[in-house]
């Protein structure tokens, strides 16, 4: 997995986000770590886009969306609560923190 350290405190990056200190970093290699040892495929990217733009798309094509909360970091609060707003409102499921059993009951 590739993490931009640009995006975190943690990292000192130049584009970093609040909320993205050391312990967000570990939270992302813990859940990734959880994921995979449950069996799930591990893909992931980290770019400079609105956080609802891959995700909308694939909702619209008839895919199954899950967007889990605490692994992503908006870049101001109230952009963030009206991307997450907007993934509800298109059928997006948004959880809050990484738990297996509800992946895999979706």
């Amino acid at each position: 997995m590739f993490f931009d350290g640009d995006f975190t405190k943690a990292k000192k990056g130049s584009l970093a986000v609040e909320e993205t200190d050391d312990a967000y970093v570990q939270s992302v290699a813990d859940a990734t770590a959880k994921l995979k040892a449950a069996g799930f495929p591990i893909y992931a990217t980290q770019d400079w886009h609105p956080a609802t733009h891959a995700s909308l798309d694939a909702a619209a094509a008839g895919y199954k969306v899950t967007m889990v909360k605490n692994l992503s970091k908006g870049v101001a609060p109230e952009t963030s609560a009206k991307a997450l707003d907007e993934m509800k409102a298109k059928g997006i499921t948004v959880i809050e923190d990484l738990d297996i059993a509800k992946i895999n009951g979706m």
